[in-house]
């Protein structure tokens, strides 16, 4: 769980098995996934791994660590959409901020090899001068710049997009930062 130290709430989704709002029992064929908020603070079986934490690569600042719940009582007044909607939920909402996320994180990481790059062409002597120097690396360099500068340009405006807007719809400008931090990966 992303921040889970830190967190009052956490989004949760689970299976739902043949029970109904009133609490009568259902069959094993009424399991659904379904999405539901969880008050961290005051609900009880939660516990928060803190000492598991997850070792990452450029999310140093997230705490990323297993939850485990246990007996944990869940409300149906906290249930996100309705009951077996949970994987469309998420595919239409959560998805779409989880894409336009990925492509920030490849974004970061391309930004970083192209400044060990450039540091390493500006270094690095072959001939009796920098590598910068010559004109097929420069040029190469000059097409990652603007490759980058393209998939920056393109998540700073669907990120617009989800921040101004009433209720957003991004599902296809995220799904295209995705594609475009792929294919400028390569």
């Amino acid at each position: 769980m992303t921040s889970a130290p830190d967190a009052d709430y956490m989004i949760v989704w689970a299976n739902v098995i043949g029970r109904t709002p009133d609490g009568d029992a259902g069959s094993i064929a009424d399991q659904c996934l379904t999405g539901f908020l969880v008050d961290v603070k005051n609900t009880p079986g939660i516990k928060i791994h803190k000492e598991q934490r997850y070792k990452t690569n450029g999310l140093r600042g997230l705490e990323i660590c297993p939850v485990s719940f246990t007996n944990t009582p869940v409300k149906y007044d906290y249930q996100i959409g309705t009951l077996g909607d949970g994987f469309q939920t998420f595919v239409n909402g959560v998805g779409d901020e989880g894409r336009l996320a990925n492509a920030t994180q490849v974004l970061a990481a391309l930004r970083k090899l192209l400044t060990v790059t450039l540091r390493h062409s500006m270094d690095r002597q072959a001939y009796g001068t920098s590598l910068n120097d010559f004109d097929l690396v420069s040029h190469r360099i000059g097409k990652c710049c603007q490759q980058l500068f393209a998939l920056e340009s393109t998540i700073y405006m669907t990120a617009g997009l989800a921040d101004y807007q009433q209720d957003p719809d991004i599902f296809l400008e995220a799904t295209a930062c995705r594609l475009l931090a792929i294919k400028t990966a390569r």
